[in-house]
């Protein structure tokens, strides 16, 4: 048999293929060495679960008589958000955080809100589900962010720290139900239709039936939707005991097993229809 030409390459070749599929052999076994000791090591899964939350995060100091608090300030968190901006907040005896973790994996010094579905929603209504009973004289509902562009009390800065300070409470006795932002745009004049012709687009989802939510998320006919609702944006605000124990317990039950158990909206849709509906929730009219 002649001497093969191209024996030498083939070989090469050959020990190659066979050097790749170990190097891949001993990649995947290491994934998978990890991902098993992530998931089943309690310090490993810790660490990890860790990664993407900036250190420092300040705990919770809620007395046992909430109905002492003066001001409560209704924080929900990811973990990717940094609240340290709290801290100086919770050295003041007119402020008292109530945060709230929002994630899979929650961190374990903060409430835990009932659901996870609806951003903000959820936890804004599983803070009143949970004081109902014992409610702070003010509650303010804000986001994580130290910055927020829809801040603008007084035409100040946009941090919530100035925010905070600047709120009067007195606006909130006046009226009941004040939200944080000043400017009426985007929202106001009414800008939402729910019985429009052919479906309704809010913040780029296109609800069909908008009045068939609203009946179910207030206990009512469909029909009882408002024609119009004229709101100012972004799910800021504060509002006073008396006017959340306006509504009895169970509306704000019913309202949170909708955001859980809705089929036709996915969670970010969900925190967008309680956007538009705040202001109704606690007794204003439907365009403010």
């Amino acid at each position: 048999m002649p001497p093969d030409e191209h024996r030498p390459l083939n070989l090469l070749r050959f020990y190659t293929r066979r050097l790749g599929t170990s190097l891949f052999a001993v990649a995947l076994t290491l994934v998978v060495a990890t991902l098993l000791l992530v998931w089943t090591w309690p310090p490993a899964l810790s660490a990890a679960r860790s990664l993407n939350t900036p250190s420092g995060q300040p705990s919770l100091s809620i007395p046992q008589d909430t109905r002492s608090i003066e001001r409560a300030v209704v924080i929900p968190k990811t973990r990717h958000d940094d609240v340290r901006w709290i801290g100086d907040l919770l050295n003041d005896s007119n402020f008292t955080a109530f945060v709230y973790s929002t994630d899979v994996w929650p961190e374990q010094q903060y409430l835990q809100p009932r659901t996870l579905v609806g951003r903000e929603a959820s936890a804004y209504l599983s803070y009143i589900l949970d004081y109902y009973d014992a409610l702070p004289k003010y509650s303010i509902f804000i986001h994580a962010a130290e910055d927020q562009w829809h801040n603008d009390v007084y035409s100040k800065a946009t941090n919530q720290p100035d925010t905070l300070h600047s709120l009067r409470t007195s606006a909130i006795d006046a009226h009941g139900y004040i939200n944080l932002r000043c400017k009426l745009h985007p929202g106001c004049p009414a800008d939402f239709e729910p019985f429009a012709p052919g479906g309704v687009e809010l913040q780029g989802h296109v609800y069909a039936d908008f009045p068939a939510m609203y009946a179910e998320m207030f206990g009512v006919e469909r029909q009882e939707a408002p024609e119009s609702i004229g709101n100012i944006c972004c799910a800021q605000f504060g509002v006073s005991r008396a006017r959340i124990l306006q509504r009895p317990k169970r509306d704000y039950g019913r309202m949170l097993d909708w955001a859980r158990n809705t089929t036709e909206l996915d969670g970010t849709a969900v925190g967008y229809v309680f956007e538009k509906l705040w202001h109704i929730v606690f007794g204003m009219d439907a365009v403010l």
